[in-house]
C-alpha cells in the first residue's frame, strides 16, 4: 500500500493530520458498512 505514495510525499502521508483523517475515513466507512448491513 505505501508502494503507491511517491517519495517525497512519505511524509505528509504520515503526518498527524493526514492520518488522524485516514482513520476518521476510515471508521466513518465502518460504521457505514455496518449501517447499511444492520438495516
Amino acid at each position: 500500500m505505501s508502494s503507491r505514495f511517491p517519495k517525497n510525499g512519505f511524509k505528509i502521508w504520515k503526518s498527524p493530520v493526514c492520518t488522524g483523517l485516514f482513520f476518521m475515513f476510515q471508521n466513518f466507512t465502518f460504521s457505514a458498512k455496518n449501517f447499511l448491513i444492520t438495516n
